[in-house]
C-alpha cells in the first residue's frame, strides 16, 4: 500500500515533525512522488530523483544523515548538487510488510545542522517513531478495508439467501439484517439498534428475547401485523455466542408464500402453463389481453360463459407476471358459500397466505353481498393497506343485472369493468381443451398430492376446495 493512501494522516505528521524539530520535512512514497512537505525555510524543493539521498533512503531501506551535502558521495554526483539549497539531511525509511513504502526526510539549512546534530541519535530515533506510527496507520488501513470487504462479502451472501435473516444482541436490539427481513417487515429506513419486538410484535419472539436460558425454536407458524407490514409463515431462532458480543439471538423467517413458491415448483404441474395452451380455446383478443394484463399488476376480471376454462387463463396471466415464483391460491365461491367471508377475511386468511402471489376469486356473483362490499373497500383503499397479492375475478354470468337487481356491489363491478377479458363461446365446436387438459392436469396434481402424504383435509385447503369436492374429485379420477 502506498502512504497516498492515508495522505491525511501523512500531511498531519509532516506537520507536527516539523513543528517539532523547526525544519522543513518531506515524506516521499515509494514512488517517489510527495505526499506531504512543509516550507519553513525552503520556497521550493524538487530533487526527487533516483539519484538523489531521498531516492538512496528509500532504495537501499537505511537511515541516511550528514551534515554537509559537500562531503556526501550521493550528493557530489547529484545533477542538481550546484543548485540544490539543502545544506545538511536526515532521511529514515518508512517500512510496511517488509518492503519500503516511503521516506520521511528532514532537509536542514545551515542554520539548523548544530540543533540537528547535536543529539543526532534522539533525532533519528524521533524520526523512526514517527515512521512507525506511519506503518501503523497503513495497517490500520489495510485492516479496515479488509473488513469492510469481509463485510460487503458477508451481506451480499446474506442478501442472497431465501430466508429473512435477522440478528440481536442480548437486550434483543437489531445488530444485523438483510435485505429480505427489511422487504418482509417494511423497513424503510435503517432500524439498527432498534428492537426487534418492535417490528416483529409477537409472543414467541417477545419470548425468545426475554429467556434466560438457551433457547431453539424451528418452524413455527406466526401471523403478524404491524403497520403497514404483513409477515405470516414460519419463523426459527436460536441463541447464539459471539466473541466480544455476549449472548444474542439469530431469527429466521420464512413467509408461507415463498414456502408455497417452493411447493408450486416440486408439486404443482399448473406451473407450467403458457398461453400457447390457451390458442385454439379463447380467441385470439382474449388471449393478447391476458398477455398485456400479465405483465402489470392491476386487478383482472375475467367474464366468462358456462363451460369455459377460465381457470386456465387465469394461471397463465400469473404464470408470466413478475409474481409467477410467488403462491397461486384459488378461492371457488360455489363450493364456499357462506364460508367466503372467513376464508377471504379471517386469521389467517387467503388473502394473507397468497402474500406475494395471486388469489383467483372464482365465480365471485356467488360471493355475499358483505364479502363484495370488503372486497370493494379493499380495492379502493389501495395496496398499503393489505397484503401484497393480486387478484384476479371471474363470473360466468352478467354482473350488471345483478347489479340492476342490487344482487352484486355496484362499487365492486365498476372496479372489475376498468380491467375486464370476456371469454366467447369456445372457437371450436369440439369439447374445450382447455377442459380436458384442466381434467388431465388437476388428476395428476391431485394423485401427487396424495402419493407425497398430505392429509385430504391439508390438500383440500392447498387446492381451495371443500372436503366434500376434493373427495368427488378422488372418486371420479379413480384415485382411492
Amino acid at each position: 500500500m502506498r502512504l497516498s493512501a492515508i495522505r491525511d494522516d501523512v500531511t498531519q505528521f509532516a506537520g507536527v515533525i516539523s513543528k517539532t524539530l523547526d525544519v522543513d520535512v518531506f515524506i516521499v512514497d515509494s514512488n517517489l512522488k510527495i505526499v506531504s512537505n512543509t516550507y519553513r525555510y525552503f520556497d521550493r524543493f524538487d530533487m526527487i530523483r533516483p539519484v538523489s539521498v531521498v531516492g538512496q533512503v528509500i532504495t537501499t531501506g537505511k537511515v541516511i544523515a550528514f551534515e554537509d551535502k559537500r562531503n556526501f558521495s550521493t550528493c557530489q554526483v547529484c545533477p542538481d548538487f550546484q543548485t540544490c539549497e539543502m545544506a545538511g539531511f536526515v532521511g529514515v525509511p518508512v517500512f510496511y510488510k517488509e518492503c519500503v513504502v516511503g521516506a520521511i526526510a528532514l532537509i536542514l539549512p545551515r542554520l539548523k545542522i548544530a540543533q540537528i546534530f547535536k543529539d543526532i541519535r534522539n533525532s533519528v530515533a524521533f524520526l523512526e517513531n514517527m515512521s512507525d506510527l506511519l506503518s501503523s496507520k497503513l495497517k490500520d488501513r489495510d485492516d479496515y478495508t479488509a473488513l469492510a470487504i469481509l463485510k460487503q462479502e458477508r451481506e451480499v451472501f446474506m442478501d442472497e439467501v431465501q430466508e429473512a435473516l435477522a440478528l440481536t444482541d442480548s437486550v434483543g436490539a437489531l445488530s444485523y439484517y438483510n435485505k429480505r427481513f427489511a422487504a418482509y417487515f417494511g423497513l424503510e429506513s435503517d432500524a439498527l439498534g432498534k428492537m426487534i419486538v418492535e417490528i416483529v410484535p409477537h409472543a414467541l419472539v417477545e419470548r425468545a428475547v426475554q429467556s434466560q436460558k438457551p433457547v431453539r425454536v424451528r418452524d413455527r407458524l406466526i401471523y403478524v401485523k404491524h403497520g403497514g407490514a404483513v409477515f405470516y409463515g414460519m419463523v426459527s431462532c436460536h441463541t447464539t455466542t459471539s466473541t466480544g458480543q455476549g449472548q444474542g439471538m439469530l431469527f429466521t423467517f420464512r413467509s408461507i408464500s415463498s414456502i408455497g413458491a417452493d411447493f408450486t415448483v416440486t408439486a404443482d404441474p399448473w406451473a407450467q402453463l403458457t398461453f400457447e395452451v390457451c390458442e385454439g380455446q379463447f380467441c385470439r383478443e382474449a388471449i393478447a389481453a391476458a398477455r398485456r394484463m400479465a405483465k402489470n399488476d392491476k386487478t383482472v376480471f375475467i367474464e366468462t360463459a358456462p363451460q369455459m376454462a377460465e381457470i386456465l387463463l387465469a394461471r397463465c396471466i400469473h404464470n408470466h407476471s413478475s409474481r409467477k415464483s410467488c403462491a397461486f391460491l384459488t378461492v371457488n365461491a360455489a363450493d364456499v358459500q357462506g364460508l367466503e367471508e372467513n376464508l377471504l377475511f379471517g386469521t389467517p386468511d387467503r388473502l394473507y397466505m397468497a402474500h406475494g402471489g395471486t388469489l383467483f376469486l372464482r365465480n365471485v356473483e356467488l360471493f355475499s353481498l358483505p364479502a363484495q362490499l370488503r372486497l370493494a373497500e379493499l380495492l379502493k383503499a389501495g395496496q398499503q393497506d393489505w397484503p401484497n397479492v393480486r387478484l384476479i375475478f371471474s363470473s360466468r354470468v352478467n354482473l350488471e343485472s345483478r347489479v340492476s337487481g342490487s344482487c352484486f356491489s355496484a362499487e365492486l363491478y365498476h372496479i372489475l369493468l376498468e380491467y375486464t377479458i370476456r371469454l366467447n363461446q369456445p372457437v371450436s365446436s369440439q369439447p374445450p381443451l382447455g377442459e380436458q387438459s384442466i381434467s388431465e392436469i388437476e388428476r395428476e396434481k391431485i394423485a401427487a398430492l396424495l402419493q407425497s402424504n398430505y392429509t385430504r383435509n391439508q390438500i383440500a385447503q392447498m387446492l381451495g376446495l371443500s372436503r366434500a369436492t376434493l373427495y368427488r374429485k378422488i372418486k371420479q379420477y379413480n384415485l382411492y
